[in-house]
């Protein structure tokens, strides 16, 4: 099936002229020959894969198909051409900073030196390889290098680390479950104890990786396993041999088969695609039919339509001049609302500099009599002054009262504000005001009768701790985290029973500002002070 679906998309890929795709698949078709171990079929397609991106700029289908290519090789005994393609594939890999790839191919090179025993040259290869930082990411193939490095060492008699090694890289394959490296790492262990004559060990080695690919049916490890175990029981080298050759013979008639149904499906899988591009061309010009009939009927349909909608499309440039005449009249409307709000702002404006001013004025210099005269008369008649001042404070109270809200919507630094606030009280007030506020709050994003309210709630707060708490230090923190603004006011005063219906007015007050902007209000009271705890949703 995997066959029939990869020569299907061969087919598509060629039709499209779809390089990189169709490169892709020649490298899947070579690794299936290559697991087939047809080699030289492998080696045809991978060179198939390497003509068709010649000239596109595809570095991992380049590398991927210059290694099959140097695999190949290798399996044919073409040793030199193996070298040559696989320092093609590293030259790619370095140069694309592909440190797995580089990794790998150094291992291919050794690998290749080491079937030619050149195993000096070998071992300098893996060793560059274990030196990558990369190869901690890839213990697999971290332990096929050790043992290669281990056994190069061993055909050299070069006996410095091992059994070391060999037991290292059976380590790790053991903690990965690898199957096929346990069974090589015992084998190669099971070859070292024999070359150094510790015979029961090398049998006990040998039998483990008979036993384990037998009960895997890993049949190439198990001919390994075969051959080796041959070797350290000669006395029953001729029972291991004679199932060595049946192994092997029905393994060599298996790859024929194999080889001859991949030959027969890829045939057959031609044949298919003919007969079905033979019917899609039927289908095509059944469709092309049946979207001619369509298109007619379509036709037809849309002229009757268009009379209908060219009615429907009159009458919509009515509504739409109706529409924007109304939209007009909304402006003309909103620009008067403009015109006389800015005025009144102007009246208000004129009756604070012209009225009230002067009254303060009047009353700052009567009362500079005190510098010159402080008898109990001058003090009783300057007395007389409070009530006016009073009565100044609630007229400018009314009219600020619809103006309060555009302190907030100018472009001034809020945080500022809020300090110059803190600090406006601190100075009027023995105790002293502390100020934690975040600076990453983004204050220019939030709504103005948010930050109008935050003023008029931290204002009206610190003025009772002042006035009813006898606190010595009020503490203020303003945070903002995942779109909540959190005020908190804290002093160590008196506190005040918050279960009493006979609450005073500014606490009643906070409750209320913290509602309108949808926000939540917590108030803690007790003898070692009060804490007000309101938190705001800075979305909706």
């Amino acid at each position: 099936m995997l066959i029939i679906i990869i020569k299907k998309a061969e087919k598509i890929y060629l039709k499209l002229n779809n390089k990189i795709n169709l490169a892709n698949t020649y490298i899947s078709i070579a690794t299936i020959h290559a697991y087939e171990n047809d080699f030289s079929g492998s080696e045809l397609s991978a060179i198939k894969a390497l003509n068709t991106i010649r000239d596109i700029d595809n570095v991992e289908s380049k590398y991927e198909a210059y290694n099959i290519l140097a695999i190949a090789a290798c399996e044919l005994k073409d040793y030199n051409r193996a070298i040559q393609y696989h320092t093609k594939a590293i030259n790619i890999a370095k140069k694309n900073n592909l440190e797995e790839s580089e990794i790998s191919s150094l291992n291919n090179i050794g690998y290749v030196y080491q079937c030619q025993n050149r195993d000096l040259q070998a071992i300098k290869k893996f060793k560059e390889a274990l030196k990558n930082k990369s190869i901690t990411y890839r213990p697999d193939l971290q332990a096929i290098l050790i043992d290669n490095l281990a056994y190069s060492k061993f055909k050299m008699n070069n006996y410095s680390q091992l059994p070391d090694l060999f037991y290292k890289a059976l380590e790790i394959r053991d903690s990965l479950k690898i199957t096929s490296g346990i069974i090589y790492s015992k084998v190669h262990l099971s070859e070292f104890y024999k070359k150094t004559h510790d015979i029961n060990t090398a049998q006990r080695f040998a039998k483990e990786a008979l036993e384990l690919s037998k009960s895997t049916k890993n049949y190439r490890a198990y001919l390994v396993s075969l051959k080796q175990i041959g070797i350290v029981e000669p006395q029953k080298a001729s029972f291991y041999s004679n199932e060595y050759i049946r192994i092997n013979d029905s393994l060599q008639q298996a790859e024929r088969k194999s080889k001859d149904k991949f030959a027969r499906i890829s045939f057959e899988t031609d044949e298919y695609i003919i007969q079905n591009d033979k019917l899609t061309e039927q289908n095509r010009k059944i469709m092309f039919s049946g979207i001619i009939v369509v298109l007619f009927g379509t036709l037809i349909f849309v002229i009757k339509s268009q009379q209908s909608k060219n009615r429907e499309l009159l009458l919509k440039q009515e509504q739409q001049k109706a529409s924007e005449e109304i939209y007009q009249l909304i402006l003309d409307q909103q620009m008067q609302f403009n015109e006389g709000r800015e005025r009144e702002k102007k009246r208000i404006a004129k009756e604070l500099h012209d009225g009230i001013m002067n009254k303060l004025a009047g009353i700052r210099f009567n009362l500079f009599i005190l510098e010159k005269k402080t008898d109990p008369e001058t003090i009783l008649k300057c007395m007389t002054y409070i009530s006016e001042i009073q009565s100044i404070e609630k007229e400018i109270r009314n009219i600020a009262h619809d103006l309060h809200q555009d302190v907030f919507d100018t472009n001034n630094d809020y945080a500022e504000l809020i300090k110059s606030l803190v600090n406006s009280l601190d100075e009027i007030t023995e105790l002293k005001i502390h100020l934690e506020m975040d600076t990453k709050v983004e204050w220019e994003t939030i709504p103005a009768v948010i930050k109008m309210h935050v003023y008029r709630i931290l204002q009206e707060s610190i003025n009772n701790s002042i006035k009813h708490s006898h606190a010595e230090i009020i503490t203020v923190t303003i945070i903002e985290q995942h779109k909540i603004l959190t005020l908190e006011i804290k002093d160590d005063g008196y506190g005040f029973n918050t279960q009493q219906e006979s609450v005073s007015m500014g606490i009643k007050n906070i409750k209320s500002r913290t509602a309108e902007i949808k926000g939540n209000c917590k108030i803690d009271s007790s003898q070692k002070g009060t804490s007000i705890l309101i938190t705001i949703p800075l979305e909706i």
